[in-house]
């Protein structure tokens, strides 16, 4: 059993990665390792600024032509964001459809993910699931494909350049984090196995990072409100709620909805801690001239 658990994650991490970041006066758990980034960035963002272009339109249109279906009840994953072997997911009429066919195991399982995205996962009709996979979101049987995936093979599909295997190795992070923030709980930097999550968790916000810069995807944002209110003491809501603001710069239609109904089962949230950390992960992600992703 490790005696000592006191030392907030992102403190930590300064260790790990050289002060890749500061501590959060909250609770010297930051609600993310990148954010520090933030501080010494000038940009100011005015309006939309750095919101999803003409051209990335038009990328997003050609993504839907490939998610097309291939057959009665299939739907065509697109080429960038194929994983393992899935080149093809089933077609439902919406989430809670398509998760109620599989093992009762399995569908607990994927309802309770959904809630920890904030009901992003969730589609209500076909067309909405293929617009969902046109933009990167995993299915259920791609999030079944990564479960029986260990996190070391994970890391290496993703180090090959997979998005979604990136994608799923945040998420693995996230669990693992998350078991022990929840609890209230730091970590022991004298422990060989606290310093090798630390490195993990590291790895897995520089990824989702760039992978939010390089996609463009919905879901890049979804999984960075993720990880930070995994790394957070307690797992507080604020990191998802500017996660579902940013996702809707990304071209996720159903933001506002999210956002009103998340909002309104967490009526007591920071706004001010929302909106800084919105505000900091925008300019970021979206800012002034930069080029669509190719």
């Amino acid at each position: 059993m490790k005696t000592t658990r006191s030392l907030g994650v992102t403190c930590a991490l300064m260790i790990v990665a050289g002060g890749l970041v500061g501590c959060n006066a909250r609770d010297e758990a930051a609600i993310s390792t990148n954010e520090g980034a933030v501080a010494g960035d000038q940009e100011t963002s005015r309006g939309l600024a750095g919101s999803v272009t003409e051209d990335e339109v038009d990328l997003v249109a050609e993504e839907v032509q490939a998610s097309s279906i291939t057959g009665a009840n299939e739907l065509q994953v697109p080429p960038s964001w194929r994983f393992a072997d899935i080149v093809e997911v089933r077609r439902a009429s919406s989430w809670d459809a398509r998760v109620s066919q599989l093992p009762k195991s399995e569908e607990a399982w994927l309802r309770e993910l959904n809630d920890q995205y904030a009901d992003a996962l969730a589609f209500g009709s076909p067309e909405e699931q293929q617009r969902l996979i046109s933009q990167g979101f995993p299915m259920p049987e791609e999030w079944i494909a990564a479960k029986s995936m260990s996190t070391m093979e994970l890391e290496a599909l993703a180090n090959t350049g997979n998005s979604k295997a990136k994608m799923f190795y945040v998420d693995r992070v996230s669990d693992e984090i998350g078991s022990i923030r929840q609890s209230g709980q730091g970590l022991d930097t004298s422990s060989s196995e606290d310093m090798a999550l630390l490195s993990r968790v590291a790895a897995a916000n520089t990824m989702v990072l760039q992978l939010m810069k390089s996609t463009r995807s919905p879901f890049a944002a979804y999984l960075d409100g993720r990880i930070n209110t995994a790394m957070t003491q307690y797992g507080p809501p604020e990191s998802m709620a500017s996660a579902i603001l940013l996702a809707g710069d990304l071209g996720d239609v159903r933001a506002s909805d999210l956002r009103a109904r998340y909002f309104h089962a967490h009526p007591d949230m920071n706004a001010a801690e929302i909106t800084q950390s919105y505000e900091g992960r925008k300019r970021l992600v979206l800012r002034q001239g930069q080029p669509p992703s190719p």
